[in-house]
């Protein structure tokens, strides 16, 4: 079970993440809340909820980033999350492989005339 306080920071954190998206703080319930992060705190350490808290509130939402929604689909937020990462990795990959094939392709030519 994680702390109060734990969860609390983890509150604040997001009423200030949401705060800095839409420009103004969340109706929140703290006492709810408490129990909604002492249950992320169960699968996730504070560090990598916050970062969960910040991918979310990055991504588009239908539900104005509603923090009951966070609650019951966190899980599901992770798999995207990890998704997301690994397919901006193997963005990233592909880029350099083509930078390093058009730069032989260029040097090639260059070497033919």
């Amino acid at each position: 079970m994680a702390t109060a306080q734990a969860c609390h920071k983890l509150t604040t954190y997001y009423l200030g993440a949401y705060q800095a998206r839409y420009g103004f703080k969340p109706n929140v319930n703290r006492h709810k809340a408490r129990w909604g992060f002492d249950s992320v705190l169960e699968d996730l350490n504070a560090a990598k909820a916050m970062e969960l808290i910040d991918f979310y509130l990055g991504a588009q939402s239908s539900n104005r980033h509603s923090l009951e929604w966070f609650f019951y689909n966190y899980d599901k937020l992770i798999e995207k999350k990890e998704t997301y990462e690994k397919d901006a990795a193997d963005r990233a990959r592909l880029r350099a492989e083509s930078k390093k094939k058009v730069e032989e392709w260029r040097k090639q030519k260059s070497d033919n005339n």
